[in-house]
C-alpha cells in the first residue's frame, strides 16, 4: 500500500524592499526587457549581478511588509500543521532551488 504524503506549499511572489535604490530596478528591468522574455537563454552578468544586490537587499518588516507578513502565515501554517515528515523550506532554500532550476 501507497503511502500518502500531505504538505501545503506556500509561495510568495516576492517584492522589492524599501529603500533600494530606483537606479537599480530602473537597470534590471531595463536588461529584462532588452532579453524579450528569453527562455533557455543565459541571463547576462550585468543582469544576474543586479539581481543578486536586489534579492539581498537587507529585509526587515519595517522595509518588506510582505515577506514577514508571508514568514506570520509559514508560521501559523507550521504551528497548525503539526510534524511533517519532510523539512520545511524557507525563503532562501526555495529561492536557490529556483535559480539552480534555470541554470541547468
Amino acid at each position: 500500500m501507497a503511502t500518502v504524503v500531505r504538505g501545503v506549499i506556500l509561495v510568495g511572489h516576492g517584492g522589492i524592499p524599501k529603500g533600494c535604490p530606483q537606479e537599480l530596478i530602473t537597470k534590471l528591468k531595463r536588461l529584462e526587457g532588452l532579453s524579450g522574455g528569453r527562455r533557455g537563454t543565459p541571463i547576462s552578468a550585468e543582469e544576474h549581478e543586479l539581481d543578486t544586490r536586489i534579492r539581498r537587499w537587507p529585509r526587515t518588516p519595517e522595509t518588506d511588509p510582505y515577506q514577514s507578513g508571508l514568514e506570520a502565515v509559514a508560521a501559523q501554517l507550521r504551528a497548525n500543521l503539526g510534524r511533517c515528515s519532510s523539512p520545511w523550506l524557507t525563503t532562501s532554500s526555495v529561492r536557490r532551488l529556483w535559480r539552480n532550476r534555470w541554470r541547468s
